[in-house]
């Protein structure tokens, strides 16, 4: 994992210690998770078996999305956890957005 880009590594981190599959991942957003009880909520619409899953999240897996660098768009809403950034647009205008690093 420590060989991963530094953006990915939450994302990387998140399928290995979860089981998720790609669509879950690329759909799911900061809000859709609880970091202090420590799991991931996952919407019907998100899911292939269109139902509600709650996912426990390892300690491991909690800690690398607690310390994850958050990206902010230019009107300072967060960005989706899977959306596909690459550290070096991460301060640079994106076609319309301009991305804004929190941490």
């Amino acid at each position: 994992m420590d060989m991963a880009p530094r953006h990915l590594r939450p994302i990387l981190s998140t399928a290995y210690h979860t089981g998720m599959c790609k669509s879950e991942i690329h759909k799911l957003q900061w809000d859709g998770m609880d970091l202090n009880a420590e799991v991931i909520w996952l919407w019907p619409e998100d899911t292939k078996a269109q139902e509600w899953r709650i996912i426990p999240l390892t300690e491991e897996l909690s800690e690398t999305l607690k310390n994850a660098t958050i990206y902010l768009d230019a009107a300072g809403h967060r960005v989706p956890m899977g959306s596909p950034l690459s550290e070096s647009v991460s301060n640079q205008c994106d076609g319309h957005l301009k991305w804004r690093v929190v941490r």
